[in-house]
């Protein structure tokens, strides 16, 4: 099981847009999630910054669950546009947090 660990930044004024899409997520998100692995999947917000966490069980996909996987993160991710400031998810301004310790 692998623990993975990011932030990243939304838009000012968009945080209860963000409660709520999450509030509604997509079954079909939640699908996919599972599908791919993920489990104690938890966001957590403080003013604009979005500190993600989750565990991540290696699974063996198809290559056609694969695509179904990422088509519907690629849509939930296009719908989030107008919310999140992706240049704070991918890049030199990304923050992907290394583990240092962790108590079973």
């Amino acid at each position: 099981m692998n623990r993975k660990c990011f932030s990243f930044s939304i838009y000012p004024g968009k945080e209860v847009e963000y409660q709520v899409r999450h509030d509604e997520i997509w079954p079909e998100m939640l699908a996919a999630l599972t599908r791919a692995g993920y489990r104690n999947y938890t966001l957590f917000l403080s003013q604009l910054t979005i500190v993600g966490y989750y565990e991540l069980e290696e699974v063996e996909l198809t290559q056609t669950e694969k695509v179904e996987v990422e088509a519907v993160q690629a849509r939930w991710s296009a719908s989030m546009r107008e919310i999140i400031d992706f240049s704070t998810v991918v890049g030199p301004a990304a923050h992907i947090f290394r583990e240092v310790w962790h108590l079973a």
